[in-house]
């Protein structure tokens, strides 16, 4: 009963954490394959897992943690010079003008996207995704107009110097914890 509890409380506070977050981070909430390989190390069998609210937990804290991570480097080694950044950041630029371009010209083509302006700053950018993947939401399209979106941005990379990281929307942010924490 006394873990039951906390285990509630946590999920509430998750709950809180991710809807924070995706004012200025996106979503993408997609199924995981998961492979079964018998002695021979052959494939016996391929499950899709769904990520569930455990998962939502397990992750909102481990963002958590990767941006205090971040923040501890950057009070560590900025405290004479701002400009030194002496920890090893995950960075994830703004995409590219052309690749919003290309994004927005398929998401016409699908009729998914009505309009001929396209969103020019990050902000107008991130509310224009969201609203179409609200839009698209339970639907079949849904996961293949993430795709064309995950495509459009930047990759992701590791750097000591920091320039925040544009798809989960954070300033500061490390990998602190492992990636591992699917498997555990």
């Amino acid at each position: 009963p006394v873990v039951k509890k906390m285990l509630f409380a946590l999920n509430t506070l998750a709950q809180k954490l991710r809807q924070k977050r995706l004012k200025l981070g996106f979503d993408f909430a997609g199924d995981e394959s998961v492979m079964e390989l018998d002695n021979n190390l052959e494939l016996k069998d391929l499950k899709i897992e769904s990520q569930t609210l455990s998962h939502q937990m397990v992750e909102e804290c481990m963002l958590l943690a990767n941006i205090q991570s971040a923040k501890l480097q950057s009070a560590k080694t900025t405290q004479n010079d701002m400009q030194l950044k002496l920890g090893i950041y995950r960075t994830h630029g703004e995409p590219r003008a052309e690749s919003i371009q290309d994004l927005f010209t398929e998401l016409r083509l699908l009729g998914v996207w009505n309009l001929k302006t396209i969103p020019k700053d990050s902000k107008a950018l991130h509310r224009a995704i969201a609203m179409i993947q609200t839009a698209l939401k339970g639907t079949h399209l849904a996961q293949e107009v993430d795709k064309l979106i995950i495509r459009a941005m930047q990759q992701a990379a590791y750097s000591s110097h920091n320039i925040g990281h544009f798809g989960l929307g954070f300033q500061e942010y490390s990998h602190f914890t492992s990636p591992i924490r699917r498997y555990s």
